[in-house]
């Protein structure tokens, strides 16, 4: 089902632990956004630049 957005707050940046020995986490980075959508929900989005894609990490009650 589509959704419209109605107002998005954000981003936030995630960064790796840069100081982790572990190349498959460090470039894990993700800019997440909180979205209200004109249909009524609530949602915890994040977008992943190296991988370009959205992707819902949850939704807010």
């Amino acid at each position: 089902m589509p959704l419209s957005t109605a107002r998005a707050t954000g981003p936030e940046r995630i960064t790796p632990e840069w100081w982790l020995d572990d190349d498959s986490w460090r470039h894990g980075l993700r800019d997440y956004w909180r979205v209200d959508t004109a249909e009524g929900r609530r949602l915890w989005l994040f977008f992943t630049p190296q991988n370009p894609g959205w992707f819902v990490q949850g939704e807010f009650a």
